[in-house]
């Protein structure tokens, strides 16, 4: 067994929360190396570049929160992190610079709103993610947002999946867009139609297998029909499967992407139909995927009278008087309710006709944007160097120093969406795989000394056409690369076909030629 499979065998992470009380009145210094491991169950996880502080991390499962929530997360970061906190690509919340004597009470008022922290790191199920509207978009096939909630309650209830052989990541799809992503999760379930008669049925698509970081994999759908009230069952045999047949002795190949490699879809099929007792129902799977969205701005809901309202929060960094400010908005000018989004960004729900202009107003004296330029729309960043320990720069300085360079001598139509995704390492948190531009962050040398860099790749998308973005150039300096980017963006609004995305665009031209437009 590795070292983390020895800490697991010992004591479960689930029971990490007395330790951390326990320390909380103890000191840092009274810590465990394993203990350290065990705390990130509940996630509490020790950003080592800072010294003796923590960084803690939201659940929001399927980025469903209220204003109560978001506020009482402002104020949490105001009083203790600093004052700002950080979107993540899974819809949840990180606050950041945290003593350990100040996390119980953080975690005692969140749950206090009926948050939690419990299950977002570690071997365990990562923040269940769906579509940010769902519930709420004209367009939907299904409305997932209760099923998400009873999911992540179902599968966390116990220590069921407290010890699996690496964390999990579900994806779940009522969206014609599939903005949830399922295609690079562990576990997918995309709305699909099937016919019965002259009726249609809507059920899921079960896909599996997916990921990202240094051996991406595209998830494999195992054409099969799975009803609304059975996917919880569904997943939780899939769970059963990794946890007793996942690979603990390679911690490097304990993804759920190498199981199935090694198995292959009928055998998973198989194996599933014998833990639930019942063959699958077959189904074609040549549905349409579209690519998954930001939904900023405003748009009609399916509630009559009523839009949603999309913010842009520039690199997923947000502040303390931001998220204090949205809330209130929310209340003032909707119901409360509202959502993170897996693109970093914040939606408002249910606010009238009338109340449009008033909240516009409301999100501008918060420094923050309906209508942001097409750069800055499409960013997405992991939190880097900063905090993380592999990473290797400094993704939301530079994200945001690319935004600003680019927002200053861009010019592109207000309909475009550049997808723009900075990673501070090989691991690929912010999605660089599946980006427009994906920009890997490494090291090089400049005058014998090693400096911050990046590796560029092109034309990642989502969809029927799937594809990890080509390799175009490595180990760029910083401020090369942004050159070299605006120098591609420049030539792509003045060269394209006409109605040609940056996608098309980039999938017609080789590598070779990529490479001589950014020259």
């Amino acid at each position: 067994m590795t070292d983390i499979e020895e800490i697991k065998s010992e004591r479960d992470g689930f029971d990490s929360l007395q330790d951390i009380k326990r320390s909380s009145v103890a000191g840092f210094d009274s810590i465990k190396e394993e203990d350290f491991e065990r705390f990130k169950w509940y996630g509490v996880i020790h950003e080592s570049r800072t010294g003796k502080y923590f960084m803690l991390r939201i659940r929001v499962p399927g980025g469903q929160l209220n204003s109560r929530q978001l506020g009482t997360i402002g104020e949490l970061s105001k009083r203790y992190a600093r004052g700002f906190a950080d979107i993540t690509t899974r819809q949840n919340i990180q606050l950041h610079w945290l003593k350990i004597e100040e996390i119980p009470k953080m975690i005692d008022e969140l749950s206090a709103v009926g948050l939690t922290t419990k299950g977002t790191s570690g071997d365990t199920i990562a923040n269940i993610i769906t579509c940010p509207v769902a519930g709420f978009d004209r367009y939907e096939m299904y409305d997932t947002s209760n099923l998400v909630s009873d999911m992540s309650r179902h599968l966390l209830k116990n220590k069921d999946f407290s010890n699996l052989p690496r964390k999990f990541k579900i994806a779940i799809s009522g969206c014609r867009l599939d903005c949830a992503k399922t295609e690079v999760n562990d576990v997918g379930f995309v709305a699909v139609k099937r016919k019965i008669g002259r009726e249609e049925e809507v059920g899921f698509d079960l896909t599996i297998g997916g990921g990202l970081s240094l051996v991406p994999r595209f998830a494999r759908s195992l054409g099969v029909f799975i009803k609304p009230e059975d996917v919880i069952e569904a997943c939780a045999a899939v769970l059963e499967i990794f946890r007793d047949h996942g690979n603990r002795s390679r911690r490097n190949r304990a993804r759920l992407k190498f199981l199935i490699d090694d198995w292959g879809e009928d055998k998973i099929r198989s194996a599933l139909e014998s833990k639930i007792k019942r063959e699958f129902i077959r189904i074609e799977t040549d549905y349409v995927r579209g690519e998954f969205t930001d939904h900023v701005g405003t748009f009609e809901q399916k509630q009559a009278g009523y839009y949603y309202n999309g913010i842009s929060i520039p690199c997923g960094r947000i502040t303390a008087e931001q998220m204090v400010g949205l809330a209130k908005l929310a209340d003032d000018y909707g119901d409360g309710l509202m959502r993170t989004t897996a693109m970093q960004n914040i939606v408002i729900l249910n606010v009238l006709k009338e109340n449009l202009s008033k909240l516009d107003d409301g999100i501008d004296k918060l420094g923050l944007s309906k209508k942001p330029s097409p750069v800055e729309r499409g960013l997405v960043c992991c939190i880097g160097e900063e905090f993380c320990k592999y990473g290797l720069v400094g993704t939301k300085r530079w994200g945001s120093d690319i935004v600003k360079t680019l927002g200053q001598n861009l010019i592109l139509e207000n309909s475009e969406n550049i997808g723009l995704h900075v990673t501070g390492c090989h691991h690929g948190c912010a999605g660089n795989l599946i980006a427009d531009i994906g920009l890997e962050g490494c090291l090089c040398k400049v005058d014998g000394e090693d400096a911050e860099a990046f590796n560029i790749r092109l034309g990642g998308r989502l969809g029927k056409e799937a594809m990890f973005g080509r390799m175009i150039e490595r180990r760029v300096p910083i401020n090369v690369a942004k050159i070299k980017i605006e120098r591609l963006l420049g030539i792509y609004s003045k060269n394209r076909d006409k109605g040609e995305s940056f996608k098309d665009f980039c999938a017609r031209h080789t590598e070779q030629e990529l490479a001589e437009y950014m020259a």
